[in-house]
C-alpha cells in the first residue's frame, strides 16, 4: 500500500473534480462550435484529458486505485512486479500512476468504464502479454496546473508554501443560494421573447431544440450578450417544449 502524507491528503480538497474539468472543456467545445454534436464534444474533451494524463502533464488523484494483473496460470506474484504497470493498490487518498491511463486507453471502449459524475473509471481486458488486466480509481480528481484553462473553474491561483500552484474548488454560500450565472439573464429575457412571439417548432416532444436553441443564440449574439454552452440550456428548452405543446400551444 502507498503511503499517503498529510500533505497530499490537503492538497486533495485543492483539487478539481474530474467531473468539472471535463463538463467545462466539453461545454467550451460545444460553446466554440468545434464539433458537430454534444457527443463528439465529450469524445474530444476526453481524448484531451486522456493524453494529458498519458504524457504525464496532468496528474489525477483518488480516494482508492488498484491495478491487477493475472497470469494464464494464476494471480500475479511478487517477484514479477516490476512496476506498477502489472500491480498496485491504494485505498487511501493517493497519486494515481501514469501506468493506469496507459491500461485504460489500451482497452476498447466497451471493456473500460468512466462515470464523469461521480469520477469513477474501471477498465478490464485480455492483452499479448498477460491473461488479463483489471483496474479502477474511484472518486478522481486532477491537479489543475495540469489542466487546459478552459478545464478549470474560474477561480484564482495562489502559491504557498512548498505546493507549486494550488486550486480552492468554489465552496457553497451559506445564505441566499447559488447565484445565477452571468449569461442567464439575457438567456431568459430572450428565452421569454421568443415563446410570446414564436410558435412552437414542428414536432412532438422535444423535437425542434436545435432550431428553438439557436434562434436564441442569434439574438444574444445580435445584442453582444455571451452565450452559454448548448448543453448547458438543452434540458431547460426540452422542459418548456413539452410543457408547450402539452398546453396546446
Amino acid at each position: 500500500m502507498a503511503e499517503t502524507s498529510q500533505r497530499d491528503i490537503a492538497r486533495l480538497e485543492r483539487l478539481v473534480s474530474a467531473s468539472d474539468a471535463f463538463e467545462l472543456l466539453a461545454s467550451e467545445y460545444d460553446r466554440r462550435g468545434k464539433y458537430v454534436s454534444w457527443e463528439a464534444c465529450q469524445r474530444a474533451a476526453l481524448d484531451t484529458i486522456l493524453a494529458r494524463l498519458i504524457d504525464g502533464v496532468l496528474d489525477a488523484w483518488t480516494a482508492n486505485c488498484r491495478i491487477d494483473s493475472s497470469l494464464d496460470t494464476g494471480a500475479v506474484s511478487v517477484e514479477s512486479i516490476v512496476s506498477p504497470y502489472d500491480y498496485f493498490h491504494c485505498d487511501t487518498p493517493c497519486k494515481i500512476p501514469v501506468e493506469f491511463w496507459w491500461h485504460f486507453k489500451r482497452a476498447n471502449p466497451e471493456l473500460r468504464s468512466a462515470d464523469w459524475v461521480t469520477g469513477d473509471f474501471r477498465f478490464d481486458y485480455l492483452d499479448d502479454e498477460y491473461s488479463r488486466r483489471a483496474g479502477s480509481a474511484f472518486s478522481v480528481h486532477f491537479d489543475p496546473t495540469g489542466l487546459p484553462a478552459l478545464a478549470v473553474p474560474n477561480q484564482s491561483f495562489t502559491t504557498g508554501g512548498d505546493a507549486a500552484v494550488t486550486h480552492q474548488l468554489p465552496k457553497p454560500s451559506m445564505s441566499g443560494g447559488r447565484r445565477p450565472a452571468n449569461w442567464w439573464p439575457d438567456f431568459a429575457e430572450e428565452l421569454a421573447i421568443y415563446c410570446l412571439k414564436e410558435d412552437p417548432p414542428e414536432g412532438e416532444g422535444t423535437d425542434g431544440q436545435s432550431a428553438m436553441i439557436e434562434a436564441i443564440f442569434k439574438r444574444m449574439a445580435e445584442r453582444g450578450k455571451p452565450e452559454p454552452s448548448r448543453s448547458t440550456v438543452q434540458p431547460v428548452i426540452n422542459a418548456i417544449l413539452r410543457r408547450w405543446r402539452s398546453a396546446g400551444n
